[in-house]
């Protein structure tokens, strides 16, 4: 867990708390439990007063037995690389809590951010200054499976890069977007669109393949790329305020991956993906290179 300074800690002043995020990793042939149970053991001190050691078991909680929803992907093209989830570091989005009536919710647990690069890994070409240099500027998003849409909105400005929207409030942060009612309670977000380019509107059902807008800079965005997410509600005017769930594309081309991203500087570096270079039905990983059909 991180104390106040973001080290590691496993210690806490009075009034302190934190959030600890936990991986069970499963073998391939074990059985996914249909229930979890946490259990800490505290040391417990006060000045004046022997440390005393205490259990604390509970936090049950159940397992959504279900297989991640398959979708198609959100845009397409080659050279895409994938800001997401399950990185060895914190994750902006893995780590974006939202305290919404007592619960925190992780909407963007397994959300992507999709920019494109060249060979030389840069996501621009010519002033890193103005939008239409990114290479994924502009880009068809795509609808990835057949579904209503819940709320759009048009007309927020697009940043200036590096630059963010000053003073931006939580129900700000997609900038444009589209958010679509896939089926089953799950819900996808497509999000910092060019002002203007939205094509759809709330209550539309929409086919998969449909061009839902293109590609932009608006919202709690530094440069021009596509946030997609999937959770289990609409939420809300944020597009926020529900649990992040998991899904799997249809097809990707895996091309590579780039380490290093997590070093301070970031220093990438490209390295060739395991074969097959075609896979169906993943999730491609923080770092992935990929190109959607």
């Amino acid at each position: 867990m991180a104390g106040r300074q973001g080290a590691p800690t496993r210690t806490f002043a009075p009034g302190e708390g934190d959030v600890l995020l936990l991986d069970i990793p499963l073998a391939a042939d074990q059985r996914v439990p249909a229930r979890l149970e946490h259990r800490f053991v505290l040391s417990l001190s006060a000045p004046g007063d022997r440390t005393r050691r205490l259990t604390v078991t509970g936090a049950r909680t159940g397992v959504d037995l279900r297989g991640p929803v398959r979708l198609s992907a959100p845009l397409r093209g080659s050279g895409l690389l994938v800001v997401g989830c399950c990185s060895s570091t914190a994750s902006a989005h893995r780590h974006a809590l939202l305290a919404q009536d007592g619960r925190l919710l992780a909407a963007q647990r397994y959300a992507i951010d999709f920019v494109r690069v060249d060979d030389s890994l840069s996501t621009f070409a010519g002033d890193p200054a103005r939008n239409d240099s990114y290479l994924v500027y502009g880009a068809e998003i795509v609808a990835a499976a057949p579904g209503r849409v819940v709320a759009t909105r048009d007309g927020v400005p697009e940043n200036t890069p590096p630059n963010t929207a000053p003073d931006i409030t939580t129900d700000g942060l997609v900038g444009n977007f589209v958010n679509q009612d896939l089926g089953g309670g799950r819900f996808a977000v497509y999000a910092h669109m060019q002002p203007g380019s939205v094509r759809v509107k709330p209550g539309e059902h929409v086919k998969r393949g449909q061009v839902l807008g293109l590609v932009g800079n608006s919202g709690n965005s530094s440069e021009p790329h596509l946030h997609f997410h999937v959770m289990d509600g609409s939420g809300g005017p944020s597009n926020l305020a529900a649990d992040g769930l998991p899904y799997v594309f249809d097809r990707l081309a895996l091309h590579g991956r780039l380490t290093g991203l997590e070093s301070d500087p970031p220093a990438p570096i490209r390295v060739p993906a395991d074969p097959p270079r075609q896979r169906a039905g993943q999730y491609p990983l923080h770092g992935d290179i990929v190109a959607l059909p």
